[in-house]
């Protein structure tokens, strides 16, 4: 039986947790409003590429590691 997909939301919902952070606090730290992280953790907005950029710096990874294309590695890894 095939797991399920892990998604962008998924990815960025669990680094965000992980890093005891709020999803207001992630906002204000990445620049981005805090509906930006609302709706891209609810998967209704995959992020505008520079919004994703800020987003992943925010939780210490990449945007490969957001978008799937790399393993999620998050400050507490590195």
């Amino acid at each position: 039986m095939r797991k399920p997909a892990i998604t962008l939301a998924d990815r960025a919902r669990h680094l965000r947790i992980k890093l005891d952070l709020t999803q207001l606090e992630l906002a204000k730290k990445s620049g981005v409003t805090p509906e930006t992280i609302s709706r891209l953790e609810r998967g209704k907005s995959q992020g505008a590429v520079a919004s994703l950029g800020a987003i992943a710096r925010a939780l210490g990874t990449t945007v490969d590691s957001l978008i799937g294309k790399a393993p999620v590695v998050g400050k507490s890894e590195r």
